[in-house]
């Protein structure tokens, strides 16, 4: 866009895509529902949804990507479906 005067105005792009997240066992009381979409900005990884949603990062962490159990930094794209769950131990 230009402006009387040969200015250019600064011209910021905003890519973003719509992921789902799911969150199971504790992580369950950081949503509103279980399920819900999230906007996110492009490049945007499971850590970056924790943070977002104010999950702490630990240990017992773990992030599902399209049914694959992904690192919290593996980039995530238009569409995904991250889950958010704690392991369960037994004996």
């Amino acid at each position: 866009m230009f402006h009387p005067g040969g200015h250019r105005a600064p011209c910021l792009i905003y890519m973003a895509m719509t992921i789902t997240v799911s969150l199971f066992g504790e992580y369950r009381k950081y949503g509103r529902t279980a399920e819900f979409p999230m906007e996110l900005p492009a490049g945007a990884t499971p850590l970056t949804v924790a943070e977002a949603l104010g999950i702490p990062r630990t240990p017992s962490l773990w992030a599902l990507v399209d049914g694959k159990r992904e690192s919290l930094d593996a980039p995530l794209r238009e569409g995904s479906k991250v889950f958010f769950f704690q392991p369960v131990g037994g004996g």
